[in-house]
């Protein structure tokens, strides 16, 4: 098992795209892997995400980005939602695995027993050939 931290994009999203969270969530659960959920964990802090983006505190966001990379540095792997790259958070969640050599992984939508794809961090693109079990993701 592994436990993999969820990225994705949350601004600018219908109810900050918290159901594409849950989905992988559920997705990832039925694989075998433990989640570290950036949703739910603001809907465990009382956060509406029916909440305007213009009501958003700093105070919130320093303290959900602060769940954010806590997570990150528990995780065995992160997954990066569709859309991730034109979020900020994403990217620096991606950054600070990459930095301390924690596997990144693009959420794969189409195939629900293998939602894993590797990316390789020297090209910053998927590997094409690659297994992802339970205990881990390995280059073919």
């Amino acid at each position: 098992m592994m436990i993999i931290y969820i990225a994705g994009p949350m601004r600018g999203y219908f109810q900050y795209n918290f159901q594409a969270f849950m989905d992988a969530e559920l997705v990832l659960i039925e694989n075998g892997h433990a989640c570290l959920n950036p949703a739910q964990a603001d809907l465990d802090r009382g956060f509406d995400p029916n909440t305007p983006e213009e009501d958003l505190t700093p105070e919130f966001l320093r303290t959900a980005m602060e769940w954010d990379v806590k997570a990150v540095l528990q995780s065995d792997g992160i997954v990066l939602l569709p859309g991730w790259e034109e979020s900020k958070g994403a990217n620096v969640e991606k950054a600070l695995a990459e930095w301390i050599g924690i596997p990144v992984f693009l959420f794969n939508e189409s195939d629900r027993e293998n939602p894993l794809i590797p990316l390789d961090p020297d090209k910053g693109q998927a590997y094409t050939q690659f297994q992802v079990t339970a205990q881990g993701a390995s280059q073919v």
